[in-house]
């Protein structure tokens, strides 16, 4: 036998009474409602699911919902495509250990992938011939590679990988062929597998034997515990069970059963015959909450083991809205969410329930505005609005309505009471209600009587009585037409009217708040002339502006406001001063005043009510929520609606501070109470997620194809990278910070990197859309808050890249430059082969004109030579030598021609040889000598034919010169190139000449031609003999 089963079967049962406190009105709990409205497929929710991204699944009777705080995704089954969801009837939600969420539907079991938005199918006539097993799955549990689910018929393990079914069947079943058997099942902290019936008991699943075994639970009586609905470990190892005998209570450890079956038929005063137990979780507190069939939530302090159940208050729009619960699931921030069945979801919030709230209700407060709040000497809360005065005993949790037994001579009081204040004369036990237009009344605490006090029949005006202030033997009253001084015991008044300038009355003069300080001065706010102050010594009204007349232009401005709201003083003796133009700070002693307003950090300017907590800060209620002011550091912290407020509008005078610290405001719709030191805030880092994509305003669904193109594979809430085109540049991308507790106080702040580097003011927007952005890589990351601004400062990214056009890419690129390579390519080959073509001719030109032209001048020359030897004629022989001599001098100049033209010579090293060759045969006939320098030249480089050859003539000209005319023993030739100039200098030692007559010569006329030629700058020196200076472009 499992050992796991022998554990179960030495039970002790004990029955246990416990003392319930059990009161008419339970503390109110602020439940927040999701239904169709917001979006929900339907309203009969049975599963609840957080998985693992912090996504809130629900399970519905028609449809699945996916909600990200803002609004839900719905899936339902699609007629013909095999890859949604296969029935609409949703049972049961979970999640295994590799994110698929498992689905249970009353046609078969369902596995949703984040990853493909696609659901697969498990259908039991599949794999089992047998078609009368049910196919209805109704509770799953799923580990990494098996999944275990039940139906009717018993249970099922269905194997991942190999993709079969396994079904065991349950002893007790076995013959049972009844319709509404309900098989659910159940794994423990220690990892035992239970399945839980609602007629049979529960079986353990022995992993030895591979087999299901009946475990024994017994009650009082020793009658097995049988009718099961739900089972619940909760943090402590402890087993809560719902059965038809109610709640039941097992400590494995010591074997002991609890039945609070008489507990749970108190409270819910019912007799239980049936399970009304449908589910249990645990808060971050300790506390169970308890959903039921009919009988709303049931709360369980498991240390007081004190039971309160909250059911739908019809007049109560935040009380649960039905009474029908089929699930309630804690998420990971301590959120309560309750599935019901007809009103949707419900949501508690831990953290916005410290802002307690009481509102309008059967058994409750009996009216909507609440206008007054006092706390009489026994600890009891009055509470006055329109059509009511309530009274609150906060031991016992109960409320006394009192509206329609006040009545004074036949009458009943008027529709709203302003102001509450106690007798300070001991032992006077009276109340004085201050009405809207029949006075003061009196309420004696002992008999429990009312009577009309002051001015009840008195004129309009009079008998508005807005505030009051008991300063021991007299009662002053504040009214719509001036200040009252009321002598309790004889009933005498005496009216006070503000006099400007003590000169005249001015008319009206509404009283809104009165204040007597530490010191003993009576201050009183107006609504028309702002803040007054009674003068002890005559009784004068004085303005702030009288009072502080001294005031030098340095200092702020009196103007705090005529309508003056309330009037408060620190414990530290500053007086606070609140206004429709924001709250102010008097300095009695400086005479200084400061002032605050929504510049500063105030929600509103209009301050309805000042309190002060231990810690020295100032709760102020506005028309814009509850703020708290941190004096010392002059910051506030603004609450609103949303943290769990009646509403963001409060009421003038419906404030206070009671004997244990706890503080109430009231507005427009109930009260709000709390201890300011015991309020603790959303301590849980929010998962920040992306949830949609637009393109041009138009939402994108994975798989969708658009522009011809599928532009989601996969959910952007799974995506690492997003490609577009550089044609989809206008897109907008959501996101949303998975902390529900008050998703509209979520806030958000993005950047994009490549376009942006600083990340956005913080917004509650949750959304960015981006327009024209230039092609490339980009990273949006988005950082998200809660509701208590606490930062998930890593956020979430992706990275988002748009390509360019095809005329901006890379390859377009490397395309077009090769095709500009190819063109100057062919250009350079063109240019080149036309190059060689042309060197081609010049050697052959040159070649020809050696060979052909050459030899026959040489011919000539020759052979005039000959024939001048055989004439003896003088005449005819010195035509003959002339012949000869210019067939020569033509042979001379041709091979200057043909060594120019020849495309073998044009490098530097030819050019400087045939320089040196030249000057040193033109030379050496008179024994001239010759020095010849080169520098910065490179004899392998090339040269251009055109500068070679007119550099060579130059020189020659110049040789030739210096042969004929200088009578010169030394030439000198240099040849020098450097990054200014190519420079050849000819010089010599010779004779100088007249200048006129040498520089008209021929020669020097032709240098001077080819120096143009190579655009060189020509320069004649005739000193200490002659020298040509050439000064080209260099040769780079």
């Amino acid at each position: 036998m499992n050992p796991k089963s022998n554990l179960f079967c030495k039970i002790i049962t004990i029955s246990l009474f416990v003392h319930i406190s059990i009161s008419g009105s339970p503390p109110q709990i602020r439940f927040e409602h999701l239904t169709i409205n917001d979006g929900l497929s339907q309203s009969s929710v049975r599963a609840i699911l957080q998985d693992s991204y912090g996504f809130m699944w629900f399970g519905t009777q028609d449809g699945l919902n996916l909600y990200n705080g803002y609004e839900f995704e719905i899936f339902k089954n699609i007629k013909n495509d095999t890859t949604s969801i296969s029935n609409n009837f949703i049972n049961d939600l979970q999640e295994d250990l590799n994110g698929f969420i498992w689905i249970a539907t009353d046609n078969g079991l369902n596995r949703f992938d984040h990853s493909t938005r696609k659901f697969k199918r498990i259908d039991l006539h599949d794999f089992f011939n047998n078609k009368s097993l049910s196919n209805s799955i109704l509770s799953i549990n799923a580990t990494d590679t098996n999944v275990w689910f039940s139906t009717k018929d018993g249970v099922y393990k269905y194997n991942i990988e190999r993709n079969s079914i396994d079904i065991y069947k349950l002893s007790s079943l076995e013959d049972d062929t009844r319709s509404d058997v309900k098989v659910s099942l159940f794994r423990t902290r220690s990892d035992m597998l239970w399945a839980i019936t609602n007629m049979f008991g529960v079986y353990d699943y022995d992993s030895d034997s591979n087999i299901f075994k009946e475990i024994k639970f017994k009650q009082a009586g020793n009658s097995p515990l049988l009718q099961l609905n739900e089972i619940y470990e909760d943090s402590e190892g402890i087993f809560w069970f719902g059965s038809s005998a109610g709640l039941n209570k097992y400590n494995s450890k010591t074997s002991e059963l609890i039945t609070y079956k008489e507990e749970i038929e108190s409270i819910t005063n019912e007799n239980i015959t049936t399970n009304i137990i449908n589910s249990i979780t645990e808060d971050d507190f300790g506390n169970l909450w308890i959903a039921t069939s009919g009988y709303g939530l049931i709360y369980l302090n498991k240390k007081s083991e004190e039971f309160v159940v909250y059911k739908n208050d019809l007049i109560n729009e935040k009380s649960i809205s039905i009474d029908v619960a089929h699930k309630v699931y804690k998420d990971r921030t301590g959120i309560i969410w309750i599935g019901t069945d007809g009103g949707g979801v419900d949501k508690m919030s831990t953290y916005l329930n410290h802002f307690s709230l009481v509102q309008q209700s059967t058994y409750g407060l009996s009216f909507k505005s609440v206008r007054s709040l006092f706390e009489d000497r026994y600890g009891n809360i009055w509470i006055s609005g329109y059509n009511g005065l309530d009274r609150y005993n906060p031991q016992t949790n109960k409320y006394k309505q009192f509206y329609n037994e006040l009545k004074s001579n036949g009458k009943t009081i008027n529709d709203i009471v302003y102001s509450i204040i106690e007798d300070k004369q001991l032992p006077e036990k009276y109340l004085y209600f201050g009405t809207e237009g029949n006075g003061i009344f009196r309420y004696d605490i002992s008999s429990e009587r009312f009577s009309s006090f002051f001015l009840s029949g008195s004129s309009y005006g009079n008998n508005m009585i807005l505030c009051m202030l008991d300063d021991g033997h007299n009662l002053w009253a504040g009214t719509y037409n001036g200040l009252f001084k009321i002598n309790k015991k004889s009933g005498l008044y005496k009216k006070y009217l503000y006099k400007e300038n003590d000169l005249s009355v001015i008319e009206p003069q509404n009283i809104t708040s009165l204040f007597k300080d530490a010191r003993g001065n009576f201050w009183i706010g107006t609504s028309q002339h702002g803040l007054l102050l009674m003068d002890s010594k005559n009784e004068k009204l004085v303005s702030l502006s009288s009072l502080m007349s001294n005031l030098n232009d340095q200092q702020v401005s009196l103007n705090i406001g005529k309508y003056i709201k309330c009037i408060f003083e620190s414990n530290i003796g500053e007086l606070w001063v609140g206004t429709t133009e924001g709250l102010f700070k008097i300095n009695k002693d400086s005479k200084k005043v400061i002032s605050y307003t929504v510049n500063d950090g105030l929600p509103n300017n209009v301050i309805y009510g000042i309190l002060e907590d231990d810690s020295r800060n100032l709760w102020l209620s506005t028309n814009f929520g509850i703020t708290v002011f941190n004096p010392i550091e002059k910051t506030f912290t603004n609450y609103d609606y949303l943290d769990g407020l009646q509403s963001n509008e409060f009421n003038t005078n419906a404030y206070m501070k009671s004997k244990s610290g706890t503080l109430y405001f009231g507005g427009i719709r109930g009260f709000n109470y709390f201890n300011p030191s015991k309020i603790e805030f959303n301590t849980t880092v929010p998962n920040i997620v992306f949830t949609d994509f637009y393109l041009f305003n138009k939402k994108i669904d994975v798989g969708e194809v658009f522009n011809n193109r599928v532009i989601l594979e996969r959910p952007i809430t799974t995506l690492d990278t997003l490609v577009l085109n550089y044609s989809e540049n206008v897109f907008t991308v959501y996101f949303s910070s998975l902390d529900f507790s008050a998703p509209g106080k979520n806030l958000y702040s993005h950047k994009l990197e490549g376009f942006n580097e600083e990340f956005s003011i913080p917004t509650s927007n949750r959304f960015v859309t981006y327009t024209n952005l230039n092609p490339g890589k980009y990273v949006l990351i988005v950082k998200g808050s809660n509701n208590n601004k606490l930062w998930n400062e890593s956020g979430v990214s992706l990275v988002i890249i748009i390509n360019p056009p095809f005329w901006l890419t890379w390859w377009f690129f490397v395309f077009v430059a090769s095709v500009i390579i190819m063109i100057l390519f062919s250009i350079y080959k063109y240019r080149i082969n036309r190059i060689l073509e042309l060197e081609r001719l010049r050697v052959k030109i040159a070649s020809d004109l050696h060979d052909e032209v050459g030899a026959t001048l040489t011919k000539v020359s020759m052979r005039a030579q000959m024939l001048e030897m055989q004439v003896n004629d003088e005449k005819e022989a010195w035509s003959l030598k002339r012949i000869s001599e210019q067939s020569r001098e033509a042979v001379s100049t041709m091979q200057d021609i043909v060594w120019a033209i020849d495309a073998r010579n044009d490098d530097f090293d030819n050019l400087i040889n045939k320089m040196k060759d030249t000057a040193y045969s033109i030379l050496a006939e008179k024994d001239i000598k010759v020095n010849f320098s080169i520098s910065g030249i490179n004899s392998d480089n090339k040269i251009d034919i055109e500068l070679r050859q007119n550099l060579y003539l130059i020189l020659k000209e110049s040789v030739h010169n210096v042969m004929k005319h200088s009578d010169a023993t030394e030439t000198k030739i240099s040849l020098e190139n450097n990054k200014d100039s190519l420079t050849m200098i000819i010089s010599d030692n010779g004779k100088t000449f007249n200048q006129k007559e040498h520089y008209s010569g021929q020669g020097l006329r032709n240098i001077e031609m080819r120096a143009k030629k190579i655009n060189a700058v020509c320069q004649f020196i005739n000193e200490n003999g002659f020298k040509v200076i050439i000064k080209a472009p260099p040769i780079l």
